[in-house]
């Protein structure tokens, strides 16, 4: 297995939003301060990342990094034995992290 793991780092969403649409996308869009500081303090935990969408961010990061802040055990890339939490000093704008998925190639 390999040490490298990427996760998709949802960011919380602003007042009064509940779901993205194609109607709120832009109420649902992170302000950039908020992409920013989201960017920083990932950084100053040892996570590289590798790209911003408007309402994530995905990270790189070692196998031990994932475990240490986000209190998981990761079993493969793609497979922890539970959720991934959010450390109490993100959630301000940090709704959830998660691991890929694999696409299913045939039904």
């Amino acid at each position: 297995m390999t040490d490298r793991i990427i996760a998709q780092v949802i960011l919380a969403p602003g007042p009064g939003i509940e779901a993205t649409t194609a109607e709120n996308i832009e109420r649902v869009r992170a302000p950039a301060e908020q992409v920013s500081d989201a960017r920083r303090r990932l950084e100053e935990r040892g996570f590289s990342v590798v790209q911003e969408g408007p309402t994530s961010l995905s990270i790189e990061g070692t196998r031990a990094q994932f475990e240490r802040v986000f209190d998981a055990q990761i079993e493969t890339a793609i497979k922890a034995s539970g959720p991934l939490r959010v450390p109490a000093d993100l959630r301000d704008i940090v709704s959830d992290v998660v691991l890929p998925t694999p696409p299913e190639l045939f039904p």
